[in-house]
């Protein structure tokens, strides 16, 4: 949906820009062995910075990550006990600070904060340890052209407010 078709030009002070790209999209999805899941999109999401959430819940727990925190991973196992006051049950945070495997874990240097550099390195150093191992990447070309595929049935199923099943 775009909410705001124009907007103060950051280029040209006191003009205004048409605009024509959605600023917040809201997606269902269902997999074929019956999971559902929602993503969430916003460039206009107020109190957010530069933001990047998922939380995943299933039968047995949960588990959840913020890019703005990029220095936990939150799980919630209810396979743990439980009891009036909770018992062991509840958000674990899980230290997720540099744990790279050599070489990856050696630049940048694991005491620098954690930010975009350390992802893009990072995926940088996965690419070429595929290549040198003759193995292949991930993601993929093949993962690139399926997520395409979603992207596109998304914007079918918005454009004919229906449910819109990829091939397998």
């Amino acid at each position: 949906r775009i909410w705001a078709d124009q907007r103060p030009s950051l280029d040209k002070p006191g003009e205004m820009m048409k605009i024509d790209v959605e600023d917040a999209a809201v997606m269902l999805l269902r997999t074929a062995d019956g999971a559902f899941g929602s993503v969430e999109a916003s460039k206009i999401a107020t109190g957010t910075e530069d933001e990047l959430r998922f939380e995943i819940h299933g039968l047995h727990g949960a588990m959840r990550f913020n890019l703005m925190q990029p220095n936990y991973l939150e799980v919630y196992d209810l396979r743990r006990s439980g009891g009036d006051l909770g018992g062991d049950q509840g958000w674990q945070k899980i230290a997720a600070v540099q744990k790279y495997p050599a070489p990856g874990g050696k630049f940048p240097n694991p005491k620098f904060s954690l930010g975009w550099i350390r992802s893009h390195v990072h995926s940088l150093y996965s690419l070429l340890a595929a290549i040198a191992d003759d193995t292949t990447p991930s993601p993929s070309l093949a993962e690139g052209i399926h997520m395409q595929r979603v992207l596109e049935a998304v914007r079918q199923s918005a454009q004919e407010q229906t449910w819109v099943k990829l091939p397998q």
